[in-house]
C-alpha cells in the first residue's frame, strides 16, 4: 500500500558496530536502536539530543552515506535502504544533505562558479549556456550575487560559504534536505539569517527538512515537529509547541534545564543524577536509567514503550505520570 501522507518513513532502524573489549570478547554498540520517524510533505522535523546520541548517524543513513544494519528507509514508498548505489543514483538528487562545515563540499582550488558548474554537470546538464542560466537564476534565492562566482572559498565568510552549500543542494532540485548542525558554527546574527533563509526556501521550493541540532531554541524556531533522541533511541516526540512548552520526558526536561533559556519555571533541576551509561554494558532496559531520579525497578527490567500521552505527543517512559 502506497503511503501518500509522508515523504519519508523510517521504520525500526538499527545501526550497530562490532566492538572488542579488553578480553577480545565481541560486543556490539548500537548507534541507533529501533528508530522510527516520519516526515511529511513540506514539513520540518527537528531532531535534538546530546552529541553522540545518533542524530548524524540517522541523517547519513537517510541520504545513504551509511548503510543501516536493519530496518527500512522509505522515500515515496520506495525502500532506499535496500537499494544499491547504482539504483539509488536516480533518486539521489531528491534527498540532499547540508553539513555543519561547508568546506567539505567546496574545493579550495575551484572558484565558486566552477563549484556550481561541477554540481550541474553531475546532474547531467552538459550545455554551458544552460548551466549559466540556472546558476544566475538561483543566486538571488540564497542572497548572493554574481560577484561571488569569481571568488575562492577562502575569500568567503562562514555564512557566505553556508549559503553556497545551501544553493548546491537546491540546484539538485531536492524534495527532502537533511540539515546537520548547519548553523552551529556561525555567529548568532548569521544563524538567524540562515534559519530565515531555510524557512523561506521551504515555502518557495516546497521542501521538507530533517533539521538536526543540539540547540533547542534553533530547533523550535524552524520546526513543525520535534524528535528527542537519547543514546540511539527516540524518547519523546511531538509538535514544536508541545516539546518546547509541555515536555514530559525527564531527559527532555534535562536538556531544557541545562540550556541558556528555558520557559519551564517550575523545573526542579533534579531530573539527572550520575553519568551517561556505557550502552554496551548497562543492562538497564531504559537507556536513561543511570541518570534519572524518577527511575524505578521497572525501568531496569522492562524497556518502556512508546505511548501517546496526548494527541500526537509521544513519550517513551514508565514514570511519565509521576514526572
Amino acid at each position: 500500500m502506497t503511503d501518500t501522507t509522508n515523504l519519508l518513513t523510517v521504520n525500526h532502524l538499527v545501526k550497530k558496530y562490532p566492538v572488542r573489549n579488553r578480553g577480545m570478547h565481541k560486543e556490539e554498540f548500537y548507534a541507533l536502536n529501533d528508530v522510527t520517524i516520519k516526515i511529511g510533505h513540506n514539513e520540518v522535523v527537528g531532531l535534538i539530543g546530546e552529541s553522540g546520541c545518533g542524530k548524524s548517524t540517522l541523517g547519513r543513513i537517510i541520504v545513504k552515506l551509511l548503510d543501516a544494519t536493519d530496518g527500512q528507509v522509505l522515500f515515496r514508498d520506495q525502500d532506499i535502504s535496500k537499494m544499491s548505489n547504482k539504483d539509488f543514483s536516480n533518486l539521489r538528487h531528491k534527498i540532499q544533505m547540508i553539513f555543519q562545515d561547508p568546506n567539505g563540499v567546496l574545493n579550495p582550488r575551484f572558484k565558486i562558479r566552477k563549484v556550481f558548474d561541477e554540481c550541474l554537470r553531475a546532474k547531467g546538464i552538459r550545455d554551458e549556456k544552460e548551466r549559466t542560466e540556472i546558476i544566475m537564476g538561483n543566486l538571488g534565492k540564497v542572497g548572493l550575487n554574481e560577484s561571488y562566482l569569481s571568488r575562492y572559498p577562502h575569500e568567503l565568510s562562514g555564512g557566505q560559504k553556508q549559503r553556497i552549500a545551501i544553493l548546491l543542494a537546491l540546484l539538485m532540485e531536492p524534495e527532502l534536505i537533511v540539515a546537520d548542525e548547519v548553523v552551529s558554527a556561525l555567529d548568532v546574527s548569521v544563524q538567524s539569517q540562515i534559519l530565515n533563509l531555510l524557512k523561506e526556501l521551504q515555502t518557495t521550493s516546497n521542501l521538507s527538512y530533517l533539521f538536526i541540532s543540539h540547540d533547542l531554541n534553533v530547533v523550535y524556531h524552524i520546526s513543525d515537529r520535534i524528535i528527542v533522541m537519547y543514546l540511539g533511541e527516540i524518547v519523546e516526540e511531538g509538535s514544536a509547541d508541545d516539546i518546547f512548552h509541555h515536555h514530559k520526558h525527564p531527559y527532555t526536561k534535562m536538556l531544557f534545564e541545562s540550556s541558556f533559556y528555558s520557559e519551564d519555571e517550575s523545573a526542579t533541576k533534579n531530573d539527572v543524577v550520575g553519568e551517561i551509561s556505557d550502552s554496551m554494558n548497562d543492562k538497564a532496559a531504559c537507556k536513561f536509567y543511570s541518570r534519572c531520579v524518577k527511575r524505578c525497578d521497572k525501568c531496569k527490567s522492562t524497556k518502556p514503550e512508546r505511548r501517546e500521552i496526548q494527541q500526537a505527543h509521544f513519550v517513551q517512559c514508565h514514570c511519565i505520570e509521576e514526572a
